[in-house]
This record gives structure tokens, sequence and C-alpha cells, in this order.
């Protein structure tokens, strides 16, 4: 059956005034988002052999489609153009001929399109404004789950489910977090290596052997920008170990959306992580075990290492969400005296220390060891989290998952009031 999250961007689409460009990586759910949630007039596709069709099917000359958009806004309407980075360059000249009447929201899987519409220039700079579309808000995914199953399955499934593409397995969970996850990759390890191929194309890139190791290698563990360049030197795949010619590489998968580049507080360093926890553990896994050539391993085989990266995906998703909940900037704290899951800071000054604890039963004793590492960090709050309920310690905020959910639930209604409004009659 079809199951479906509703995003709270829709409230603040909604809330920009004119022109919009909504853009992102692909299969982060654009056009579904606009043609289930939002308001529209008219619908054209730009299909990747440049065919141009529209919400019924029917194909349209380049000239037909371009009078007819313009035509469209002059009346008023708001009229959607979707993969519109496949447009010549002469649709903005044109389609700017209507400006400012109707809306125009133009759909784009690129950080390239950003470039070429804000470029000096441009003749639709100024008159559009840009909207990112990244993976399911932490919020939004919680929310929706927890409606279905409980708060420690709803926490434990929501890093992979970020991914819209994979809401469609839901049906599929029966009650094994670890089992989930190990078949949702056993039935996607292909669909995930084409998916960043698809990535790639739309930024007119080539997934080189460049690419593709560091990603493995962030993958495996390695954050630092100069090990990374120290592998792949060692690999023959660079001509020598230089940090400025691989952070160049860093910063364009990140600009794709493939990669994270989290600062951390007390050095001067960059953390490097994957983005999406389905890529990053294809990435672990084909590189321990050559998925990509022999197939998954059994179950049993890997439960274990599927177990402790799950503890980990859900340490960096609860990271985010209460730095989306807070409004503040997630850093980390690496020290070799003091392990510190994640730190949340507003302009560099620590307002949050957290720590997760999920895989393992927890205890007084762990709350106060968290309290003890907090001494050498000040900070407003100390937050602990685990995964099932635990006797606090002064000045610790600890939360259960039902309280995780609980602190999002509050921070919903006071942040958009109309979610529960209209979640309620989207449900009945």
């Amino acid at each position: 059956m079809g199951y479906v999250i509703f995003r709270t961007e829709v409230f603040d689409i909604n809330r920009i005034p004119g022109w919009l460009l909504i853009y992102g990586r692909r299969k982060v759910g654009k056009t579904f988002l606009v043609r289930r949630f939002l308001s529209y007039d008219r619908y054209f596709l730009v299909r990747r052999d440049l065919t141009i069709v529209d919400e019924g099917g029917a194909r349209l000359a380049y000239t037909d489609f371009v009078g007819k958009v313009v035509k469209f806004l002059k009346s008023g309407m708001t009229v959607v153009v979707d993969e519109f980075q496949r447009l010549p360059l002469s649709f903005m000249d044109e389609v700017v001929l209507a400006h400012p009447s109707g809306r125009l929201i133009l759909l784009g899987s690129s950080l390239r399109l950003v470039h070429r519409v804000f470029s000096t220039g441009s003749p639709l700079l100024g008159l559009v404004t840009p909207f990112r579309l990244d993976l399911i808000r932490p919020s939004d995914i919680l929310l929706s789950l927890v409606e279905r199953i409980g708060a420690v399955e709803s926490i434990e499934l929501c890093p992979f489910l970020r991914e819209p593409w994979i809401i469609k397995y839901i049906d599929m969970y029966g009650g094994d977090s670890s089992r989930f996850v190990y078949e949702i990759l056993r039935l996607n390890f292909y669909t995930v290596k084409s998916l960043i191929g698809e990535v790639f194309r739309e930024e007119e890139r080539e997934l080189t052997s460049r690419y593709e190791a560091i990603l493995s290698i962030v993958a495996s563990g390695y954050w630092k920008v100069k090990d990374i360049a120290a592998i792949l030197y060692g690999r023959s795949l660079i001509s020598r170990p230089d940090t400025g010619l691989v952070r160049q590489y860093v910063l364009n998968l990140a600009h794709m959306g493939l990669i994270e580049i989290v600062p951390v507080v007390n050095m001067r360093e960059k953390y490097v992580k994957l983005a999406s926890p389905i890529m990053d553990l294809y990435f672990f896994m084909d590189d321990r075990y050559n998925i990509e050539e022999e197939g998954m391993p059994s179950f049993n085989e890997v439960k274990d290492v599927i177990k402790t990266r799950l503890c980990m995906y859900v340490q960096d998703f609860i990271a985010k969400l209460y730095s989306q909940m807070l409004e503040l900037k997630l850093n980390y704290y690496i020290s070799p005296r003091v392990e510190i899951d994640f730190v949340l800071t507003k302009r560099r000054r620590i307002e949050v220390v957290g720590e997760v604890k999920w895989r393992r039963k927890v205890g007084s004793r762990d709350v106060a060891l968290f309290s003890r590492k907090c001494v050498q960090i000040p900070s407003r709050r100390r937050l602990f989290i685990a995964k099932g309920k635990v006797k606090g310690a002064e000045g610790i905020d600890v939360r259960a998952p039902e309280d995780v959910v609980k602190d999002t639930l509050q921070w919903m209604r006071a942040r958009y009031p109309e979610y529960l409004v209209l979640i309620k009659y989207e449900r009945h």
C-alpha cells in the first residue's frame, strides 16, 4: 500500500511569494511534493531525450511549450516546469517576458542549475527565489512513522526512510530494524549505485574512480581530507597526496548532496561523512564484503555489523533532529580524552552537548559518566538520549524515545501549528 509522508517544506514554500526554483539531489521527492501538496494549474516535464510533455502525457514542440508557459503565466496561472535544467539557455530569456505575472515553479536536480539561474547576466537573476529540498526532515519522518510503529522502532528506521524512494518498503518491516535495513540493501544495492550515477549525470560530471573511491573511503570511517588524500595517493588515483585537490572533489560531492561536511568545534578540521545512510551502508558493505560482485552475504553473517552501523545512524539522526528543533548548528567535538557524540552550537559557542546510547542497556552509571565528561565542555544544556528508560542526574536532560517524540510533537505544534490540522485531514 502507498504511504505518504507529509513534508513541512510545503508550508515554507507556500510562504514564499512570486517565482520559485526548487532544487535538490535526485530522488529527494521534488516532483512528488509539488504534485501532491502544492496548488498549480499547469505542469510540464522535460524528459532526458529533451522531449516536453504536459500532465496528460501529450508531447509539445519547444516553441509551443514556451508560448504556452508565457501565455499561462500572463493569465495569472501557476506553472510548474520539471527538470528545468535540461532546457536550452534561451528558455530563461523567453520566459522572463511574463514576469511578474503568475507563479512559475521550476524544479531541477543539480547545483549546476542554481549557478546557471543566479549567475551574473542571468535573465532570471533577482526574479526567482531558490529553495533547496534535501532528504525528508527528521521531524517529519519521525512523526509520520510513530503513527504506525513504536517510538524506538520509528527512530531506528528514520535515518533510512528519510530517503523518499525507500518509504515504499515500510510494509516489509517485521519488528527487527537490522533485518529491515539488510533487506533494503539486499534488494537495492544496484539501485544505490545507479542513483549515484544519476546524480553525476544531472550535474554533467563523470562518476570517476576518484569520486567513487572517496565515497568508499569516507564510508569506511576516514573523515579527514588529508587521510583521504593519502589513501588515494596510495592507490595511485592521484599523483601526489594533495589535500587541496582532494578538498575540491569533496566540495563537489557536498554540492551534489552526497557528502556532508560537519565542523569540528575544537579543531580546524572538518568532519567528512556521507549524507545518506543507505549510500553509506552500501559503500561500507561493498568495501568489506565486495557485494557489487559477490552479492549480499547472509543476514546472520552481517547482522552484528549492521546493528553497529544502525546505532551510528540513529545517533546522527537524533543529533540532526535536535539541531533542527533547537535551530542550532550540528558540530562534533573530537578529543582523545573526551568522547562526545555531538554538540550543537550557535556562532561557534557550544549550546548543547549530546550523548546517544542505543545498542546496549544503559544505567545511571552511564549518565554519571556523561555528566563528568560534560564538566570539560561548558554548555547550556546536556542532552542524554537512551533507548530505554534510565534514571537521570542533576543537570542532565535524560530523554527516552517516547520523550524524543514528545519533544518533536511539541516543537511541531509551535513551529507549524497548521501541521496537525492538515495531517488529521489527510488521514481521514
